[in-house]
């Protein structure tokens, strides 16, 4: 019976061991599906950041563009603003070179005007 009983004994821890076995062999497997499914996730999140990067430098180069543009154009509007400026004194300048003319010629009328007429 002893010898019985260790035969049940010994199959049973067989048993046990192969269990085990599979346990861990699956476990194992698992670890490695895991893994190989972290690793595509972390391939997909550095090619987003790869192209999110991009895009910054994109967007970023286009704003450096934009304000070089825009700093062009200031530029363009200052000159401008300058000569209608300028062009403005001189009109201004013009504008009282004509009233000292006609201020001038005015008493002339009007002397002439106060002379007696002969007839």
């Amino acid at each position: 019976m002893v010898k019985m009983q260790l035969r049940t004994l010994t199959r049973s821890i067989a048993w046990l061991q192969q269990a085990l076995k599979q346990l861990i062999n699956g476990l194992l497997g698992r670890d490695r599906r895991d893994k190989q499914r972290l690793m595509r996730h972390l391939n997909a999140l550095q090619a987003e950041h790869n192209l999110m990067q991009r895009n910054w430098s994109d967007e970023q180069h286009l704003a450096e563009l934009e304000i070089e543009a825009l700093t062009c154009q200031m530029q363009a509007d200052e000159t401008a603003r300058d000569d209608l400026q300028l062009r403005i004194w001189e009109l201004e300048q013009q504008v009282q070179e004509l009233l000292g003319y006609i201020a001038s010629a005015q008493p002339a009328e009007t002397s002439e005007a106060m002379k007696p007429k002969s007839s």
